[in-house]
């Protein structure tokens, strides 16, 4: 029977919480595991306050919004990985680049209201 592992954001707020769900991963490696992982604490909300500040006219709230949550991240890995960091710092560099090209692109409006 396969056992599974759900970690919630809470858990996954620090470098700390990861790690006591790592030790749980290992204890129960023998076996059969599904493993549920959310967003690191707070993430989910900040990508949707990421998200309404992109529509607004505040480019230096998203700025500062953006770098806040990317740093969170980059201190992740570094707090986990220390010096086998690098290639994840990478990874997460080109992940948040994408995450900002797409919070300053213009979308069109395709929603159209029926009176």
């Amino acid at each position: 029977m396969t056992k599974v592992f759900k970690f919630g954001g809470a858990l996954m707020k620090d470098a700390q919480g990861i790690k006591k769900a790592a030790v749980l991963i290992e204890e129960f490696s023998c076996e059969p595991l599904l493993v549920v992982v959310s967003a690191l604490g707070k993430t989910t909300n900040a990508l949707e306050e990421l998200l309404r500040l992109s529509f607004g006219a505040d480019q230096k709230a998203l700025q500062m919004a953006y770098f806040k949550l990317k740093q969170f991240h980059l201190g992740m890995a570094q707090s986990l990985l220390a010096e086998e960091a690098d290639t994840l710092t990478l990874e997460l560099e080109n992940e948040f680049l994408k995450l900002w090209d797409a919070l300053n692109q213009q979308y069109p409006d395709n929603y159209t209201a029926y009176a």
